[in-house]
C-alpha cells in the first residue's frame, strides 16, 4: 500500500507541473452559436476533435411548428467559425441527428464522415407518424452523400426506430446502438451496418418493458459492450445494465449497475488498459410518484473484459437533479465527465455545465462548474465533451435565457484547460468563479509545493502586515478548511488534508488578494 501511495502522489506532483507549465499555451473560449442564426430552437450533444479545429453537428426547430431541421458547424482551434451548413426537412419528414456525445465518426481513409439518429416521417395523411433509425454519410465539406433508413422489415409499421448512438470500426463498419418502441414496451438494439449503410446484422435485448441502448463501444476481443437504460415510472426508479457481446452481438455476460432508485443513463468510453469504463449519475434518493426528481452524485465505473468489476467510485455532493451527459477520454489516460447541475438563488434556480476529470483509476482530479448565462433562472447545460490537442477539454450544450438574459434557445461551446479552468486567470472553486485579481500576487508562490504539514505564502511587503483568510478547495471544488493568518504570518497548517491537488485563495476582507495550487502528501 505504500508503494502505491507514493505512485499515486508521484503522478500527482508530476501533472501538477506539467498542467502549470502548459497552461499559458492552451486555448480559451466560452462561445454562444447557433446553427440558423434564427429564432429557433437550438440543441447540440455531440462535438468531435479534428485536426483543425472542431466539429459540431445537432439541430434546431422552429419555435412556432417545431419541425426538426439538423445543420453543422466547424469551428477552428480559437473558436471561431470557419463552416456553417444547414440541412432543412421537408414538410412530411424531420430528422434528428447526434443525439449522444460520440455519434460522429469519421472513416479510417479520414474522407468521410458517419452520423445516426432518427427520422420523423408522417404518414396517413398527417395523422401518424413513422420512426426510422439513420445512418448519414457526409465527404469532408459536410455535403450529404447518402441516407439509409431503417426500420422493421416487414408492414404494417407499427413500430418506431430510434439510433442512439454509433462508433466505426477499424474496417470501416458501423455498430448502432437504438432503441426499438412497440405498443407500451421498448427493446434496446444493437446492429452493425457496412461503411455502405447496408445492415449486416441486429440483435434485442430487454430486461423488463420499458427498456433504451444508449451507447456502445467496441472492445480490444473484437466484441462490443451495449449500455441499456431500464426504468419503472410507476416507481420512479430507473436502473442501467451493461451487456458485453461477441463480433456477431451474442450476449457473453450482462451486469446490472447503480442503486435502489432513479438512476441516470450510463455512458461508455475505452479505457486505454483495455476496459470499459461508464459514468452515470448516481441516485441517493428519488421520492416517490408523481414526483419525478432525484438527488444524484457523479458515478464512474470500470469493468474488465470477463465482466468482474474492477472500481465504483462515487463523487461529488448529492444534488437534486444533477445529471451526467458524457464521458470521453484524454490525452493522459484518464476521462472528462459531462454534465449539469442546478444552483439555488434566493428567489429561483439556475443550471450550470459541468466537468469532472478522474483518472484511470476513478479517482477525482478536479471538478469545474461552468456558466455563459449569468441570469439567476437561466439554463446552461453541457452535454457532450471531447479532447483537445492542448491537453485542455472542448464541450458543447444548450442554452436557455431567461430574464434578464436575452436571446433564444443557442448552442453552447467551452474549451477548458488541462485543470478545467475556462481562463488563466479564472477558475471555479466550489461556490462561485473566481476571477483573479490583475495585480503582482494574484497567483500566489507557495513553498515548499508538494508539502505535508506547512506550506509557506509569498505576500508583497504591503500584504504581509493584513489580517487575512485561506480558503482551501479540493479538486472537486469542495471547501476543505478554512485558516486565519495574523498579520505578519505567512505560514499555514495543513496538516489534516488528505493527499491530493489544492487551491487555496487568500481573502483580506471582501478583497481577494490571490490564488495558489499545490499537492499536500
Amino acid at each position: 500500500m505504500a508503494k502505491l501511495k507514493n505512485i499515486y502522489i508521484f503522478l500527482l506532483i508530476f501533472f501538477f507541473y506539467l498542467n502549470i507549465g502548459a497552461l499559458k499555451s492552451q486555448v480559451y473560449f466560452n462561445i454562444r452559436e447557433s446553427f440558423d442564426g434564427s429564432n429557433t430552437l437550438e440543441f447540440c450533444k455531440d462535438i468531435m476533435t479534428v485536426p483543425d479545429g472542431y466539429v459540431i453537428m445537432g439541430g434546431f426547430a422552429g419555435a412556432s411548428n417545431f419541425q426538426y431541421h439538423f445543420g453543422v458547424l466547424k469551428l477552428d482551434n480559437e473558436g471561431n467559425t470557419v463552416l456553417r451548413k444547414i440541412f432543412y426537412s421537408d414538410s412530411l419528414r424531420n430528422v434528428e441527428l447526434g443525439r449522444r456525445n460520440g455519434c460522429l465518426n469519421k472513416n479510417s481513409a479520414s474522407n468521410s464522415y458517419y452520423n445516426v439518429g432518427l427520422s420523423r416521417r408522417f404518414i396517413d395523411e398527417g395523422l401518424g407518424v413513422l420512426d426510422e433509425g439513420i445512418i448519414a454519410k457526409f465527404d469532408t465539406a459536410f455535403n450529404l452523400i447518402w441516407m439509409k433508413y431503417f426500420r422493421d422489415k416487414s408492414d404494417p409499421v407499427d413500430s418506431s426506430f430510434f439510433f442512439e448512438h454509433a462508433k466505426i470500426l477499424e474496417n470501416d463498419d458501423l455498430i448502432i446502438a437504438g432503441t426499438l418502441y412497440k405498443g407500451n414496451s421498448s427493446t434496446s438494439i444493437l446492429l452493425k451496418a457496412d461503411s455502405s449503410g447496408n445492415e449486416l446484422w441486429r440483435k434485442y435485448f430487454e430486461s423488463g418493458s420499458l427498456n433504451q441502448g444508449l451507447n456502445v463501444i467496441p472492445t480490444p476481443d473484437g466484441g462490443f459492450a451495449l449500455s441499456c437504460y431500464k426504468w419503472v415510472p410507476q416507481n420512479n426508479t430507473s436502473h442501467n445494465y451493461l451487456i458485453k457481446t461477441d463480433s456477431l452481438g451474442n450476449e457473453q455476460w450482462r451486469r446490472y449497475i447503480g442503486g435502489l432508485y432513479a438512476d441516470g443513463p450510463l455512458y461508455l468510453a475505452n479505457s486505454p488498459d483495455s476496459t470499459i469504463v461508464g459514468a452515470y449519475e448516481y441516485s441517493d434518493y428519488s421520492p416517490p410518484p408523481p414526483s419525478s426528481h432525484s438527488y444524484n452524485r457523479i458515478a464512474v465505473v470500470k469493468y474488465n473484459l470477463l465482466g468482474e468489476l474492477i472500481f465504483e467510485e462515487i463523487h461529488g455532493e448529492s444534488i437534486i437533479d444533477r445529471r451526467v451527459t458524457s464521458i470521453s477520454s484524454s490525452i493522459d489516460g484518464g476521462f472528462a465527465v459531462s454534465g449539469c447541475v442546478v444552483v439555488f438563488h434566493d428567489a429561483s434556480y439556475s443550471y450550470d455545465g459541468t466537468l469532472l476529470k478522474v483518472n484511470n483509476n476513478g479517482d477525482s482530479v478536479w471538478y469545474r462548474q461552468y456558466r455563459n448565462l449569468m441570469g439567476e433562472s437561466s439554463f446552461n447545460f453541457l452535454y457532450g465533451v471531447t479532447f483537445a490537442p492542448d491537453g485542455g477539454f472542448a464541450t458543447v450544450g444548450a442554452l436557455f435565457p431567461f430574464a434578464p438574459d436575452i436571446g433564444g434557445q443557442d448552442i453552447w461551446v467551452i474549451k477548458v484547460d488541462s485543470m478545467g479552468c475556462i481562463n488563466f486567470d479564472d477558475c471555479w472553486v466550489g461556490e462561485k468563479e473566481l476571477p483573479l485579481p490583475q495585480n503582482k500576487t494574484a497567483m500566489l508562490r507557495v513553498h515548499p509545493n508538494p508539502a505535508k504539514d506547512r506550506i509557506q505564502l509569498d505576500f508583497g511587503s504591503d500584504e504581509l502586515h493584513l489580517p487575512k483568510t485561506l480558503s482551501l478547495y479540493d479538486s472537486f471544488g469542495q471547501l476543505r478548511q478554512t485558516l486565519k493568518l495574523e498579520p505578519g504570518l505567512s505560514e499555514a497548517n495543513i496538516s489534516g488534508l488528505p493527499p491530493g491537488m489544492y487551491v487555496g485563495v487568500v481573502w483580506c476582507n471582501e478583497l481577494q488578494l490571490g490564488t495558489f495550487k499545490f499537492v499536500a502528501f
